[in-house]
């Protein structure tokens, strides 16, 4: 009769030892997975081709030049570039009374691929960024630069090279 008693001891003292090994897996799991998902993604990257792509579709949609945009001869309308958010239905103001614009866009027409004979240049956005994109550091508390490049036909068969260079601040968020 003694032997079955020790058998339950033993049971129940292994039971105990199981219980808290599974306690530990769950708790390591809980605390992998926080780990994982707590931390915010860094979208600003994406967000800038998407920016990118959204101005190069406004002034060359389809292949063809805006023609709100460009005149038939050829020369970039001045009044487009005044209202040249409106135009492009972009809304990069700040959300805030006293917060300053997370974007920016500098668009640069030039007569040839090597980037020395600047024609034209539109900017907007938070013009404080273009020293990010400057810079050689990746912290996370500088705006993300992202430059694309395009050849573009003008009326008269002319092709200008276009780069353009959008910057995302939103440091506070992706921190």
């Amino acid at each position: 009769m003694s032997l079955q008693k020790n058998k339950k001891g033993a049971d129940k003292l292994i039971s105990i030892y199981w219980f808290m090994i599974l306690t530990i897996i769950a708790g390591g799991v809980v605390m992998m997975v926080n780990g994982y998902y707590s931390s915010p993604y860094d979208v600003r990257e994406v967000e800038g081709d998407i920016f990118a792509s959204k101005l190069a579709n406004c002034i060359y949609p389809a292949g063809t030049a805006n023609p709100n945009f460009v005149s038939v001869q050829g020369i970039i309308k001045p009044e487009f570039i005044e209202n040249f958010e409106s135009h492009c239905k972009l809304n990069i103001e700040p959300e805030g009374e006293f917060e300053k614009a997370q974007y920016y866009a500098k668009i640069t027409f030039y007569r040839t691929e090597k980037k020395k004979s600047e024609e034209q240049v539109i900017e907007i956005g938070n013009k404080n960024f273009l020293v990010d994109c400057k810079s050689k550091d990746t912290s996370k508390n500088l705006a993300t630069c992202v430059e694309n490049e395009f050849w573009m036909m003008f009326p008269g068969d002319r092709l200008k090279f276009v780069t353009v260079l959008t910057a995302i601040g939103k440091t506070d968020q992706n921190a």
